[in-house]
């Protein structure tokens, strides 16, 4: 009798050692098994740049489980998987990036970065605020193109056992797209005829026309002896040249009549109304050389075949209107200017430079 209880006392203490054993490894298995459970919500992670290798500022954010025990420190792996430990190829990290909290009360932070793991240290244990928190990590340079996974491991101590929380988030680099494209080269050139009586300019009451053109004539009919003489054209230019435009005009004679009598190009300077004689031309509004027409009066000789007269300059693009200038010609004679139809034929030249 004695034997048999003594076998049954052994059973029972081998049955209750290997309870104990039994409990023990499911306690390890259990504590295994939350370490690695996902806790939190809401998690992501955004890229100021996706491109591979480019430097970009990360935001990972989450929604905390626990916001009942203050955060310590949080360490954020970067891995080629969502459980692994392998770094990204390409990815680095500033040995101490600047980090930037919120969620986190008045808490700031540092971080220290090594071997694929940022240690994220709060200056001061904060409970995580319950409507969502995010870390900041300034500079990173994003591994190669493809998708690579953020492991975050909120923990109330300065180790990785002090787990409270924990995510995994996944993200990807992009190879950039390229985005390009052809505008060709444009001009348009137009000249304008200007209606007789039309004021040209805001002072000067020679700049009132006294004849009516076209695009392709300036018929000054048949001249007034005293008084000057005046036509003009509009001119418009558009184009899309990165350095803009020049306009020029040149004669290919002075004016000239049947019995070879010429009318000739004024003296450059200012115009006397009613009395200067000659034949000359000013140039008005928009991009008018303003280094030869200094005002309204001032008029130029056209010069002749070899050589041009700048009317108009500009040094970048137009409008998509365009850019217009009023080209004034004022001709003047005296009695004794001989008799016969005068005649010559002027050229517009319009250069963009691209």
């Amino acid at each position: 009798m004695k034997s048999s209880n003594h076998k049954i006392n052994l059973f029972i203490r081998r049955g209750i050692s290997f309870l104990i054993s039994f409990s023990l490894v499911f306690v390890s298995l259990i504590v295994n098994i939350n370490a690695a459970t996902v806790t939190v919500n809401h998690a992501s992670i955004t890229l100021s740049n996706s491109n591979p290798g480019s430097v970009a500022n990360e935001d990972i954010a989450w929604t905390p489980s626990n916001t009942s025990t203050a955060v310590s420190t949080i360490f954020i792996t970067y891995a080629t998987t969502a459980t692994g430990t392998t770094v990204p190829t390409g990815l680095s990290v500033p040995a101490t990036p600047t980090i930037s909290l919120t969620g986190f009360g008045a808490a700031t932070a540092t971080g220290s970065y090594a071997s694929g793991v940022l240690t994220v240290t709060l200056s001061t244990a904060t409970v995580a605020s319950s409507s969502g928190v995010s870390v900041t990590v300034d500079g990173v340079t994003n591994p190669s193109a493809g998708v690579f996974y953020v492991q975050v491991n909120v923990s109330s101590t300065t180790a990785t056992s002090g787990t409270i929380d924990y995510g995994v988030m996944a993200t990807e680099t992009v190879a950039q797209v390229t985005v390009s494209g052809t505008m060709d080269p444009s001009l348009s050139f137009s000249i304008t005829g200007i209606a007789s009586g039309t004021a040209t300019s805001t002072t000067g009451g020679q700049n009132a026309t006294t004849v009516t053109t076209t695009a392709t004539a300036i018929p000054f009919g048949t001249f007034l002896i005293t008084t000057t003489n005046v036509a003009a054209q509009q001119i418009t230019t558009t184009t899309n040249a990165n350095y803009g435009y020049t306009v020029t005009l040149q004669e290919n004679q002075a004016l000239t009549s049947s019995s070879s009598a010429t009318i000739p190009d004024v003296t450059a300077g200012a115009w006397t109304t009613n009395s200067t004689t000659g034949f000359g031309v000013n140039v008005t509004g928009g991009d008018a050389n303003t280094t030869l027409f200094t005002g309204n009066t001032i008029y130029e000789p056209i010069p002749h075949n070899t050589s041009t007269l700048t009317l108009a300059t500009k040094t970048s693009p137009t409008s998509s209107s365009g850019d217009s200038e009023y080209v004034n010609f004022q001709l003047g004679v005296t009695a004794a200017q001989p008799a016969g139809t005068y005649t010559n034929n002027i050229d517009y030249v319009v250069t963009p430079t691209y």
